[in-house]
């Protein structure tokens, strides 16, 4: 099977060092161990049979791909010989896989199994041929447990096997016995006894109950009619149904290994490609004795010789008489289609078997009766009755008369247990026996074997069960078929001696078998024949060196193989026939041989005439050199003859001078004559054709006045129109003032809202100071009382050196003053919250948002923050300054009543401290943010994905949470205002980053836009984080405002100004993608140019819509590759397309003439792909095309009648009257139209258009603009920051460290 592999492969690469098996072949050949240990027997013919047929497909590589080898293959069974699991005549064994189980399973195992040597089991100790010297079973063992192994059968499973064929062997042990009735044993009821060992170890290896197991094989229970029957069984039934047992299990479990191993062997075969079929069946039998088995395997060796009989005798004939081969003698030989006929005939021997095996206690005497008076006659010739008795019949096959003893016919076709059996086998407690047994299973994998088609097997079930011979004619039928299809080629084995010995032969064997296999007629058509045969091509192609190469070219083959043939063959060696040439044996390899002569000779023929060559090159080269001698020579005398030719060709230039001029002067006299002649014949043809026009102009006038009769008629219908238009308009109207009515307001409950978030906060700070100052003046009195609340103070001083306790001078009445002032304003903070919770409810039920977003709606960018610069500097800073004053008056008052303990335990701090107060310095520096935020955003290096590795989300992200680690950091240290700034400091590196030219680079845009999403995300994260902490409004305040500049920073700085590149480089392709490409061939138009001196030019344009996919699929494509947020998404692609839409139609309506019928079809199918585009992205395009698709629609309507005026009009719920009066008057065109349509413009049609345009020109306008909608992002909170750095950032190990 490697052979069939890498044959092919070899032929075109010999060159190759090596080639090595797949797994696939290593599978495939895996499965034969396992086949032969299950299947296979010693027989007296062979040590080594196969007891069933097998058919390999090996299914192959595509062999253009230049790598041909075993992509899988199918296995299907053919009757497995069951009555050797029972019995085994003399010198012969059971399967190889029960011996060896006893020779090679472990101590440990046997002892579990409960199995002995061979000889103490009785169904492998018949034939007393348990050891055989060609067979190691321990080696054998240890193959196929490798082999279920290679096959992907777990050893839990195989021990599960090899369990299940130990119980058939104790199976075989239990003794079945004469049932005592009355004190006397009878032989007509059997019974087991309940003690029996081997009874004992069958049970407990299968996991069935054994009293229902004694009782289904002693009993039989009957139902007629409703009436249940319970019968015993005599001693031979008993054992009968015993071995039932044993076959039924066998064969499960043979078809289950086969299933496991076609699951296994698929692989990535596929049915349409090809397969070499590989068919291991059994040779013709006849024994001494035989039975149903030697019957079934002599009738698949029937169908197979009658097809090797077709194909090498028949079809070869065939195709001589085809061909009209001269002299030619039809060779006779026996066709074995009556043999056939006997067997698998409506009236055969199987469809009798079968409706006798339908009758229940049938007996085989009556099945011979049956065929001896229905098949017995002189017109039967195949059929012979036995002479004597009534136990035998005899069919005359090719090979030879074999006679079959009908015992247990009947039997083996059944092959089945009764129902009552398969449900105490079904009830077992082991799953695997379960799983192999089921009928189930069976159903859905493919069975071994090859099944009756499915109406048959309906048909079957309703009458009874399928029979073991209708089983195998099928599966024989279905392997004829697969034979046909097939390129079929034969291997005969001939065994040469009978006593299985080597250098053995013995001559009537041999012939005997030669006889039954048809190999002597093969041989006999061989040597009459003509077994070699090409066509005239192949032959003329493979010889043609052998004649003349005048002939080489001919297109007559048949004459240029007679040219071949005929000087080198006799005539009775080969034959012409219509299309090829029939050689008898050896011809082909003489020509082979005389070829390889004349190429041999053409070879030395090349050689001598490269030598010739070279040394006429070197004779050459010596002329060269004697030319070059004489050329110096002549070269002397031609210098004087060429200055007196100089001389003469002077005077000859200036006279053809002369004559030039006169000639110029005479065409210029000509060429004015032509052209006033040419204007003159033009004034004539205009003079006519401005006559012609007046005409028409007259007869136009003429249709006018009949024209205007129906136009008074359409003007009452256009005053009622436009009298419900200015209805609509005044309602609109109303719509729209209401509106800006609504949103005047909702701009003052804004402003209205932010200037009480900014009081109450005014107000928050300022209470929180009098709290403070009333705080440190009660811990000033007590302070005064004694020393323990100094003690705490230095404590808590000590363990927070940034926020030591404070203390003032102020008097107790300062307290009191500011614990009232503390009362005010902290209920004008309670009423300025009410407002603003009132004003916050106005607001939202004016919006309708009910989702949290990261930024307010409609709200202004915030001007960039530089430190000390800041809008909100000033609030920030002035705290600072309030906080650090009162720290200094803390530490100077707290100073005088520190216990001398206290002090020089703060005095003392420890290395921690130390490393918070280096982490802190260096946090402080504006320097390290600096080269933070140019590490990570200006300078870093964007990511880009490997080959076939996308990126993952820290590979994008990094930049985002090392920014927000660093955040966390000065967070948790309380350094807000290092925080502002460090905020501030991002988004200036972010715009600056943006501004630098990335902004046109759509990796490095989508790149920002991810970070600084993720980062407002993480903002927004830290701000619900804190607003969960008691007291923390300080930081609350500073987490809003940098949310709102990081708000600002993504909206206005980041995709603002990628939307307009984006949109600037969008315009020039959006009219050539959807006005201009045309894809629907039978609408094709040709864009006519005039071109100088009446030629003219066609163009079309097809590559408009591939740009625009280009173009659409790089911006998506990055932005989904950085992770770019859904919202975004969406909004960036469709700005783009609506861009595409708008610019596509402002160009339509500029274009006179353009908008035909055919370019309608090939508008919207654009507008259709394009669509689809954004449909599998899960966007909806349809809103951002509607002007486009309206001018389209209307371009394909009717325009003649009132009613497709009202049409047209409701089609155009996008445009205005003036841009429908544009379309129809500039930019339509009603020709070409398809050839089925005629689309023209009725007068009155245009007449009822252009009065609408012209009542609604004040308002109406004709080009449109892009339409913000804008929408508030909303960006999910990031509340795990991954620490991670990426090797693009550079940064010093101490600056790194702060984030990590």
């Amino acid at each position: 099977m490697q052979y069939l592999a890498v044959v092919d492969l070899l032929t075109k690469a010999q060159s190759e060092a090596k080639i090595l098996k797949s797994e696939t072949e290593d599978a495939v050949l895996a499965s034969n161990p396992i086949l032969e240990s299950f299947g296979n027997a010693k027989t007296t013919r062979n040590d080594n049979s196969s007891r069933f047929g097998k058919f390999v497909e090996l299914f192959f590589s595509d062999r253009d791909s230049h790598s041909v080898r075993i992509t899988g293959a199918k296995i299907r069974t053919y009757l497995l010989e069951r009555s050797r699991l029972i019995y085994q005549p003399e010198s012969e064994r059971n399967y190889h896989i029960f011996y060896q189980l006893c020779a090679a399973a472990p101590a440990a195992e046997k002892k579990r199994l409960s199995l002995d040597r061979w000889e103490a089991f009785h169904y492998l100790n018949q034939g007393r041929a348990g050891v055989v010297k060609t067979i190691n079973d321990v080696h054998d063992f240890k193959d196929t447990q490798d082999a279920l192994s290679t096959v992907g059968i777990p050893v839990e499973s195989q021990w599960d096997i090899f369990k299940i064929c130990a119980a058939l062997l104790h199976l075989g042990n239990v003794k079945v016995e004469a049932a005592e009735e009355d004190g006397a044993l009878d032989p007509s009821q059997s019974a087991i006894s309940t003690d029996d060992a081997a009874l004992e170890i069958f049970t407990t290896l299968l996991g069935i109950n054994k009293n229902e197991f004694i009782h289904c094989v002693t009993k039989r229970q009957t139902t007629i009619r409703g009436d249940t029957m319970v019968t015993s069984l005599s001693v031979d039934l008993a054992k009968v149904t015993r071995d039932s047992v044993t076959k039924a299990i066998y064969t499960k479990l043979f078809d289950w290994l086969v299933r496991v191993i076609n699951q296994d062997l698929k692989r990535e075969s596929l049915p349409e490609q090809n397969f070499i079929g590989v068919l291991d069946i059994y040779g013709f039998e006849h024994f001494t004795v035989n039975s149903f088995e030697q019957f079934c395997i002599n009738y698949a060796n029937e169908k197979l010789q009658q097809e090797f009989t077709k194909h090498v005798f028949r079809l070869e004939q065939e195709e001589y008489v085809r061909e009209g081969l001269e002299n030619w003698t039809m060779i006779q030989f026996s066709d074995n289609q009556p043999c056939i006929d006997l067997i698998e005939g409506k009236v055969g021997i199987l469809s009798m078997l079968d409706d006798k095996s339908k009758v229940q206690n049938t007996k085989d005497d009556e099945f011979i009766d049956g065929m001896n008076k229905i098949l017995a006659s002189p017109l039967q010739k195949y059929y012979i009755k036995a002479k004597f008795g009534n136990d035998a019949f005899t069919v005359k096959h090719y090979a030879v008369n074999v006679t079959y003893t009908a015992a247990g016919f009947i039997d083996k076709n059944k092959d089945s247990v009764s129902d009552e059996m398969k449900d105490v086998l079904k009830s077992s407690s082991s799953p695997f026996f379960c799983e192999i047994f089921s009928a189930e299973a069976a159903a859905t994998e493919e069975p071994a074997y090859a099944q009756p088609d499915k109406a048959r097997a309906r048909r079957s079930t309703l009458k009874s069960k399928a029979t073991l011979g209708s089983m195998f004619k099928t599966s024989l039928e279905e392997l004829m078929e697969t034979i046909r299809a097939t390129e079929g080629h034969y291997i005969r084995c001939i065994k040469p001696n009978m006593a299985k010995a080597a250098f053995g032969f013995e001559g009537p064997a041999v012939l005997s078998q030669l006889k039954a296999c048809g190999v002597l007629e093969t041989i006999k058509i061989s040597n009459e024949g003509f077994p070699s045969k090409l066509t005239y091509e192949e032959f003329a192609e493979g010889y043609f060196i052998l004649i003349n190469s005048d002939f080489w070219e001919s297109k007559d083959k048949r004459d240029v193989c007679k040219r071949i043939i005929s000087p080198h063959v006799d005539p009775s060696k080969y034959r012409f026939g219509n299309t090829k040439i029939f050689f008898k044996s050896g011809q082909i390899a003489f020509f082979d041989a005389r070829r390889r002569e004349r190429v041999i000779f053409l070879m030395n023929y090349g050689q001598k005439n490269i030598r010739r060559f070279l040394q006429r090159k070197k004779y050459k080269e010596a002329l060269v050199a004697i030319s070059d001698m004489q050329m110096h020579a002549q070269r002397y005398f031609a210098e004087k003859k060429l200055a007196k030719l100089r001389h003469e060709a002077a005077v000859r230039k200036a006279e053809e001078e002369r004559k030039r001029v006169l000639a110029e002067q005479e065409a210029a006299r000509k060429q004015n004559s032509v052209i006033l002649l040419q204007s003159c014949v033009r004034r004539r043809v205009a003079v006519n054709r401005r006559q012609k026009l007046k005409q028409e102009a007259k007869n136009a006038e003429k249709n006018a006045e009949r024209f205007k009769e129906k136009a008074s008629n359409l003007e009452s219908k256009v005053v009622s129109l436009a009298a419900e238009s200015a209805a609509k308009r005044s309602e609109i109207q109303g719509l729209v003032e209401k509106t800006t009515s609504l949103s005047d307001q909702l701009q003052h409950a804004t402003s209205a809202l932010l200037a009480a978030e900014t009081r109450i906060h005014a107000l928050e700070v300022e209470v929180e100071a009098l709290k403070k100052e009333n705080h440190q003046l009660q811990a000033g009195r007590h302070l005064a009382v004694g020393p323990p609340e100094s003690v705490q103070s230095g404590v808590s001083m000590a363990k927070s050196p940034s926020r030591a306790t404070r203390r003032t001078d102020r008097a107790p009445s300062m307290g009191r003053s500011n614990s009232i002032a503390a009362r005010e304003h902290h209920s004008d903070l309670q009423a300025l919250r009410a407002e603003n919770d009132s004003l916050k409810l106005m607001l939202e039920s004016k919006n309708g948002a009910n989702a949290p977003v990261a930024g307010p709606v409609g709200m202004k960018r915030v001007p960039t923050m530089t430190r000390g610069k800041s809008v909100y500097s000033g609030d920030i800073m002035q705290l600072a300054e309030r906080e650090k004053q009162k720290n200094h008056a803390a530490e100077a008052g707290s100073s005088t009543t520190l216990h001398p303990s206290i002090q020089q335990r703060t005095s003392s701090m420890s290395e921690s401290a130390k490393i918070q107060a280096h982490r802190v310095e260096l946090l402080e520096r504006e320097d390290t943010m600096v080269a933070v935020c140019e590490a990570l955003i200006y300078m870093v290096q964007i990511p880009l994905p490997a080959e076939g590795k996308p990126l993952v989300k820290r590979d994008v992200h990094f930049a985002a949470h090392i920014l927000g680690s660093f955040f966390v950091e000065e967070l948790d240290l309380g350094m807000t205002v290092e925080l502002h700034y460090l905020c501030f400091d991002v988004v200036d590196v972010f715009r600056n980053r943006a501004l630098a030219g990335d902004n046109k680079h759509r990796v490095s845009m989508a790149f920002l836009i991810s970070n600084a999403c993720e980062l407002l995300g993480i903002v927004c994260g830290l701000q619900e984080a804190e607003s969960k902490k008691p007291n923390n409004r300080a930081n609350m305040k500073i987490l809003s405002k940098m949310r709102m500049e990081l708000y600002s920073l993504l909206e206005t700085d980041l995709i603002e100004a990628y939307l307009t590149n984006l949109k600037a480089e969008v315009i020039p392709l959006a009219a050539a993608a959807l006005l201009e490409t045309q894809e629907v061939e039978d609408f094709l138009i040709r864009d006519v140019k005039t071109a100088w001196f009446g030629t003219t030019a066609t163009e079309t344009h097809n590559d408009g819509l591939s740009k625009l996919n280009a173009f659409l699929v790089e911006i998506g494509g990055a932005l989904r590759m950085y992770m770019v947020d859904k919202s975004i998404y969406q909004r960036i692609m469709m700005e783009v397309l609506q861009t595409v839409g708008i610019t596509s139609f402002n160009e339509l309506l500029q274009r006179k003439g353009f908008l035909s019928p055919n370019r309608a079809i090939q508008i919207d199918n654009n507008i259709h792909t394009v669509a689809g585009w954004y449909s599998l992205a899960g966007l909806d395009a349809a809103p951002a095309l509607s002007h486009l698709r309206e001018a389209v629609k209307i371009a394909v309507l009717r325009k003649t009648t009132t009613a497709d005026i009202q049409a047209v009009y409701s089609v155009a719920t996008q445009l205005n009257a003036n841009q429908v009066h544009q379309l129809l008057y500039v930019c339509y065109s009603p020709s070409p139209a398809p050839d089925n349509v005629s689309l023209p413009v009725s007068l009155e049609f245009r007449e009822v258009v252009r009065s609408h345009a012209i009542a609604s020109k004040a308002t109406d306008i004709l080009s449109i603009e892009p339409v913000k909608q804008y929408q508030p992002l909303k960006v999910p909170n990031v509340t795990v920051i991954d620490k991670y750095w990426h090797p693009a950032v550079r940064l010093s190990e101490e600056i790194a460290g702060l984030g990590l």
